[in-house]
Parts: structure tokens; C-alpha cells; sequence
């Protein structure tokens, strides 16, 4: 009764619903293993690499019509619990084709035409994700992709879960990578995004809407390599007085393995406004890992060639052509050696995974022989930068190496 009742008030023509549909779920996480909550990142992630994870989200009434501006008593969906498939792989390094899967597993509410129960459950909108980087920050003043989402109508109409046609998004997303020469914990990255859905139209009560400009501001603080946090506001702007909807979001993830591929985020968000879409409150959380379906290099087995105490283990800067700024770790006067390239990426003291595997076999043979003498560490950064944020940026990378030994056990903390 109260639906028809808001019917007859806001003189909708029905058919209009039955035509095209609405998707509600506007919860959309981004897709990169390096962004954030829903503020998309320039990375594509580790080339040649998949990545697969699942969110759960809860949102406490996420669709709310209003009728001159002011919200209607009762909510369209009072509560809806749901998640999101995502999968992706980089194609490069400049390249990243994802998608996602939203699922409704409950929801309460009504159909605000028929006064029906909404469907409790259901699929959403499959969304296919290209993804392309156009300027890398960590090499360039400035980061900047081009991503163009587009949804595909695979969702439950009868559950506000589908836009009954296709939808295309195309946005350009900006980052700034600041980094403080005194301290490496001082880490931050800024990002903007910008774009517009292309969305058919749709009326349904005081909804009216063809499209939305969409945008996004975030900061993530990356001073760990097991830990990120980050806080964004996402929102969209639409045709109608109620085709808005927004949110701010506070997030905060754990890398929880040793090559830091596993990581789990958890966060909490509060709507911006009261467009379709927008909640009053919403908690959410996933996991994801990163997956290398590349052979493994396997260092070469380090074996002495004599009982006599061993001479000292160094690590040296190899003539990398091309690559700018690297590691490469061998034994120094000894038959025995490992000839590998342990790279940080240009301008940074973060590890690579490849670093980390190296470093982990040069472990295991250094405790397995302990007359093998001192560790010597080095640091060494290419000549483009100036020399106090060469040496600074040195001294960070043989801090990483040696962090990495000493969780090893291989030094002492005081070493």
C-alpha cells in the first residue's frame, strides 16, 4: 500500500521499469592488486601474473528514493549482504584485463512498483575491466591509465540488481608517488580519477537517469611492504534528482605472506549523500593473492669446494643496461657463486619479489656454512638522481636487504 501510495504522489509510468532496470549494487571495488578500496591505481600489478580474490561487504540501507529532496520513510532495501568474484592478469606491465562478479546473497526490501518482496538473491552485472597504464609513477613525475569498465546485463532485475543493457565506463586515473628522503616510512600515494557511465535511461519514482560524471580522491600510505593504509571518497553525479550517490571509505591491508602475493583488507565507509546506491553505513572485507604461472628460477645449489672456512659474502651493483638501478648477489674468490639479479624497481627501496627469493637461497647457504665469514651489504642507485637522494635512497635499499637477512636469522638485529 505504501508503495502504490508513492506511486500514484511521484506519477510514474510503470512501463518505464519494465523496459530497463537498475543496478543498486554499487559497491565496485577496484581491480588492481596495488589500488585501494574502489579508487582504481595505475598498476597493473606483477606482469604476466594472475590475481583472483572475493569481497564481502554489508551495507544498512543502501537504496533510499526521496521525494522532494528529502528521503522516504521507508527503504526501498532496508539491509543487503553481498560479495564480489574478481579476477584479473596482467598483460606486461602495461596492460590488465580483469573482471568481477557482484553476488547478492541477501537483501531485504520491496519492489517500489509492485509492493512485491525484492529478490533476495541473485547475480549482479558482470563487469569486463581493461585496464591500460599510459605513464608509470614510479619511473615518471606522474602516473596515469586509462580504464573503460564495461558491465554486461547478467544481474536480477526484479532485484534492483541489473541495468538491463550494457554500460560503458571510460575514466583516466592520476597518481602522485611522494616520498620523504628522511625517513622511508614517510611513503604516499595520491590519486584522482575522473570519467563518465555511459548508462541506459531509467525512471523509476523520482529517479531519473541517463548517465553520470564519476569521480575519485584518495591517499594510501605505503611506508611497509606488509602493510598499506588508505582513505578515498568516491561519488557519481547524475541526470535526476536522485541519480547521485557516494561514499567515503577508510581501509586498511595486511600482506600476509612472505613474498607478500596474500593480502587482507578490511574497512568501514559512510555515504555520501542519499543517492540510489548510497548507504548509511557499509563494512566490508576481502582477500586476494597474486599467482605466478612462470616456471621458478632456481638458483644453482651453493656447494663448498674445500672444508677450509669460506671467504666473505658480497653483494655488488652489476652493470644493469637498461634497467637503471638494481642488486646482484655473488661469492666473491670462490668456485661456488650465484649469478642472479635480485632488481628493485627504478627509485624505490621495496624488494621485489624476485630480490626476496634470491636473498632467501643466499640465506640457507650462509647458515648452513658458518665459517663463511662477514656479510657485506651494499646499496648503489643509478647516476639521473642527485647525490644526497642517491645516497639516501643506497642506504634504504641495504636497510631493506639486511631486514630481509635479519628476519632470515642470518644477522643479528644489531648487526
Amino acid at each position: 500500500m505504501r508503495a502504490m501510495l508513492l506511486i500514484a504522489l511521484l506519477g510514474l509510468a510503470p512501463s518505464a521499469h519494465a523496459a530497463n532496470g537498475i543496478d543498486t549494487v554499487r559497491f565496485r571495488p577496484a581491480g588492481s592488486p596495488a589500488a585501494g578500496g574502489m579508487l582504481e591505481a595505475t598498476s597493473v600489478g606483477e606482469p604476466w601474473t594472475f590475481d583472483v580474490g572475493a569481497w564481502l561487504h554489508f551495507a544498512r540501507r543502501p537504496v533510499v528514493f526521496t521525494d522532494g529532496g528529502l528521503p522516504a520513510a521507508d527503504a526501498v532495501v532496508a539491509g543487503r549482504f553481498a560479495s564480489v568474484l574478481r579476477a584479473g592478469y596482467a598483460v606486461g606491465d602495461r596492460f590488465r584485463i580483469g573482471m568481477d562478479l557482484p553476488i547478492v546473497i541477501y537483501q531485504a526490501g520491496v519492489d517500489p512498483l509492485t509492493g512485491d518482496a525484492l529478490a533476495e538473491g541473485g547475480l549482479g552485472d558482470l563487469r569486463v575491466i581493461p585496464h591500460i597504464q599510459i605513464l608509470d609513477p614510479r619511473r615518471k613525475w606522474l602516473g596515469l591509465t586509462f580504464s573503460a569498465p564495461i558491465t554486461l546485463p547478467t544481474g536480477r532485475p526484479d532485484g534492483l540488481m541489473s541495468e538491463g543493457l550494457p554500460t560503458l565506463h571510460p575514466r583516466l586515473v592520476a597518481e602522485k608517488i611522494l616520498r620523504s628522503p628522511v625517513h622511508p616510512l614517510l611513503r604516499f600515494t595520491v590519486g584522482v580519477e575522473a570519467g563518465y557511465h555511459l548508462r541506459p535511461p531509467t525512471r523509476i519514482l523520482d529517479l531519473d537517469a541517463a548517465g553520470a560524471f564519476t569521480f575519485g580522491l584518495g591517499l594510501r600510505w605505503e611506508g611497509l611492504d606488509f602493510l598499506r593504509v588508505g582513505t578515498e571518497g568516491v561519488a557519481a553525479i547524475g541526470d535526476g534528482e536522485n541519480f547521485r550517490h557516494g561514499e567515503w571509505i577508510t581501509w586498511a591491508e595486511l600482506r600476509v605472506d612472505k613474498k607478500r602475493r596474500m593480502a587482507i583488507t578490511v574497512g568501514a565507509s559512510l555515504g555520501l549523500g542519499r543517492g540510489v546506491g548510497t548507504p548509511e553505513g557499509r563494512v566490508f572485507g576481502s582477500f586476494r593473492t597474486v599467482i605466478d604461472p612462470r616456471p621458478r628460477e632456481v638458483p644453482p645449489a651453493l656447494v663448498a669446494a674445500d672444508p677450509e672456512p669460506q671467504p666473505a659474502l658480497a653483494v655488488e651493483q652489476p652493470p644493469v643496461p637498461g634497467a637503471g638501478s638494481g642488486w646482484g648477489l655473488r661469492l666473491v674468490d670462490r668456485p661456488a657463486s650465484i649469478d642472479a639479479r635480485v632488481l628493485f624497481d627504478v627509485d624505490s627501496d621495496r624488494l621485489r619479489p624476485a630480490a626476496r627469493t634470491v636473498l632467501d637461497a643466499v640465506a640457507r647457504w650462509y647458515l648452513g656454512h658458518r665459517g663463511a665469514g662477514r656479510l657485506v651489504v651494499e646499496g648503489h642507485a643509478d647516476p639521473r638522481g642527485s647525490g644526497g637522494h642517491n645516497q639516501a635512497l643506497s642506504q634504504r635499499r641495504a636497510d631493506a636487504v639486511r631486514a630481509h637477512l635479519v628476519s632470515a636469522e642470518v644477522l643479528g638485529h644489531g648487526q
